[in-house]
Formats: C-alpha cells, structure tokens, sequence
C-alpha cells in the first residue's frame, strides 16, 4: 500500500519554528494578555471562551507539534549535528571513559566524519587507540560508531596485534557478543557492523547531548539547523512550568 506524502507545511522548516518562537516569546516576554473573551465576526454568532487557560494550552500542543514534526522531517540533519557532538565530546575527553578499565596508559586518537563513510551517511565517529602509546604503532584497536536513528548506535571494530581475549573484552564492554568476531590474518580481528546493545547507545547518546549546545554555536551548519529546534524545546518547557503553576497556584 503506497501512503500519500504529507504535504510539506511550515512547521517542517527552520522558518516555521522561529514564527513560532517569536509568536510564543511575544506572549511570555511582553506581558501579551487575553483583555477580552468575547470574538465578533460579522455575520456569525458571537462566541465566548470563557476558558483563557486554554489559549495556553493549545498553543502548548501545537509547539510541542511543531517540535516533533520538525525533527521528523530533518532526522537525517539531527544525527549529523548529534554525530558532531559525539566526536567533539569522545576528542575533549580523550574518550577516557571507554578504555579507563582495559587499557592503562593508551594514546587515543579520535575524528569524526559527516556523510560519504561506509558505516552511515549521515556520519560516524572513528576512535583509534593504541594500546601502549605510540612507540608501538603496528598494535591498534579502531572502531567506528553511528547513529543508526535516534535510539540505535552501530559499532565496525577491527584491530591488529591484539589478542583475542583483550579484544573480546572491548566488545563485551559494549554488549557485544563473542561470536560477532571475525579472525582474519597475521593476528588481525574485525567485528562486523552491529547495533550496540540499549544501555550502551542511550549512554552514548548521552554523551553526544553534552556537547550538543556547544555544537550548535560554533558550526554555522549545525546552528541553523539546531537553534530553531532547542529554542522552541526551552519554550515549550517554560510554559509547561507556566500552565502548571497557573493550574495550582504555585
């Protein structure tokens, strides 16, 4: 059965998200009041809303619309700009956390690549890690992560020189099952593309959510995809504390 596409409106562009803003930053920030719940329309009955909370809470359901309709229409640019995140957040940390138990003193090189990889188009992150520094170049653990969508992370592992046992200890640090690894030649392991298990993609994406503001505001790419979408989520949170305290006079 083919599904008519929905047609493109508004509330699927950057454009449509800053009216919004705008309408709603109006409305908090000018002291913009209902004076009257009364509307005339000539020809027509006259009605009277004698809820004006409501106005509030419409506007609050189209907004949090508005949102998720955005991110569905530009998933693809949100896993680019989280993909982004991610390797800035892995390359500020020297990605310590996800070796401190199996490596002692480790070089860690890490980059991260937007769009054309094997892995994902919409980019991929590459972590290079040498167990015993540099002064051992021929032994190396590399493994790419990507967004799969906006729960799911894949993982390609591959190293050179280092034991099995060791290398199995990475992967089951990420839920990774022993039977995923592939032997190639002269000492060399490869895990195929996988999903990571739940616990580990949520905690990666975790991470990249960390970095996502600061990402945002120093890639012009990124911020005008991504500040139409966090600035509508700030508003949407601000008035849902409104309504709440409105509701019960807190």
């Amino acid at each position: 059965m083919n599904i008519p596409q929905a047609e493109s409106w508004f509330t699927s562009t950057g454009k449509g998200l800053l009216t919004i803003l705008i309408i709603g930053m109006a409305y908090n920030f000018l002291d913009v009041q209902l004076i009257t719940t009364t509307i005339k329309i000539p020809a027509l009955p006259e009605v009277r809303i004698n809820n004006a909370l409501g106005f509030q809470h419409l506007f609050l359901c189209f907004l949090f619309y508005a949102i998720y309709r955005y991110a569905l229409h530009n998933s693809e640019s949100l896993l680019q700009v989280m993909t982004m995140s991610l390797g800035k957040y892995l390359a500020s940390t020297k990605c310590r956390f996800l070796i401190s138990d199996i490596f002692a003193d480790p070089t860690i090189e890490c980059s991260y690549e937007i769009g054309g990889n094997p892995i994902n188009q919409v980019g991929s992150v590459l972590v290079k890690i040498y167990p015993h520094g540099k002064g051992e170049p021929g032994r190396y653990l590399r493994f790419t992560l990507a967004f799969e969508n906006w729960r799911t992370v894949s993982i390609f592992m591959n190293c050179e020189r280092i034991d099995l046992d060791l290398f199995n200890d990475v992967l089951l640090s990420y839920g990774v099952k022993r039977a995923d690894v592939n032997y190639l030649q002269n000492g060399k392991y490869e895990l195929s593309k996988t999903s990571l298990n739940d616990q580990s993609s949520y905690k990666l994406m975790s991470y990249s959510l960390l970095r996502f503001c600061p990402t945002m505001l120093t890639n012009k790419v990124s911020f005008d995809f991504a500040f139409p979408l966090v600035s509508c989520l700030i508003l949407a949170v601000y008035n849902s504390v409104s309504i709440i305290r409105a509701t019960f006079g807190a």
